[in-house]
């Protein structure tokens, strides 16, 4: 796959969700920035420099300075949408040339994860503390690679479908994820087999993928929660609190109470 073109950017705004709108229309021309701009319910049609796309949840695009856009939705099923604009950097430097940074009409497939992602980023986009401005930086590149990928990624077959709703309800649901073993014989494939294919999809192993949709909604409970570190493990399945520590630490650089100290907004 080719890599996200872009390397770094910064936010022009905090990440935005508009809600639906009986008689909604969109008519301008992008101008200095790039706009992420996904359909969240609803349908309709979509115009970019006079090629039309239809919208439905999950459709994709990815706007340059200068696109010109012309939508509107279908009678009785108005748009909410999502939409994050940025500023890509070359050499520290804003640049509203980046050479291959646009895509339209990508099918993002997991739209269970797409919501949850961009209502997590709205909200973190109305608070003001540092620790969620670098987080809401995060959830808006996690989107952005998404959508990348899945403007790569070959049709699935009916086991990636069944493998795909997995996923989305392992990232709904990370403590009552099954075992391996039990994911595997869903899908009618030997444990080797399902590894391989669960691959193909998440680039993680299903083991972990597990822990890192665990550790993810544990950054979100210790950093917009005043749940102890005791209860945050144990919300997450973890019944040796010393191997909850130890695989936070591993994979986020500092324990769980020092990620709470350095700038949470609802640090002690």
């Amino acid at each position: 796959m080719e890599p996200f073109p872009c390397a770094a950017f910064v936010l022009a705004n905090r990440i935005q969700i508009f809600p639906p709108l009986d008689g909604w229309t969109w008519k301008m021309r992008i101008e200095n920035h790039y706009n992420f701009w996904v359909p969240l319910e609803g349908s309709g049609q979509l115009r970019v420099n006079g090629t039309a796309y239809p919208l439905l949840p999950g459709t994709a695009f990815l706007f340059a300075p200068g696109d010109q856009v012309d939508a509107g939705h279908t009678a009785h099923k108005p748009i909410s949408n999502l939409a994050i604009h940025f500023h890509p950097l070359t050499n520290g430097q804003p640049d509203l040339r980046f050479p291959g940074l646009s895509f339209h009409g990508v099918q993002m497939r997991s739209l269970p994860l797409l919501r949850e992602l961009a209502a997590y980023g709205f909200t973190l986009g109305h608070d003001p503390s540092q620790l969620s401005h670098e987080e809401m930086h995060s959830v808006a590149r996690t989107l952005f690679l998404m959508a990348w990928r899945d403007r790569q990624r070959p049709a699935l077959d009916a086991i990636g479908e069944h493998i795909q709703s997995q996923i989305d309800h392992i990232l709904r649901e990370p403590r009552s994820a099954a075992d391996i073993e039990s994911l595997a014989r869903d899908c009618g494939l030997s444990r080797a087999q399902y590894t391989r294919r669960f691959r193909q999809l998440t680039q993680r192993t299903p083991a972990q993928f597990i822990i890192e949709a665990r550790l993810q909604v544990a950054t979100q409970l210790l950093g917009h929660s005043r749940m102890s570190v005791e209860s945050v493990a144990d919300a997450l399945g973890y019944s040796d609190l010393f191997f909850f520590s130890r695989q936070f630490k591993q994979r986020l650089g500092v324990s769980p109470l020092a990620y709470r100290k350095r700038g949470g907004p609802l640090a002690a």
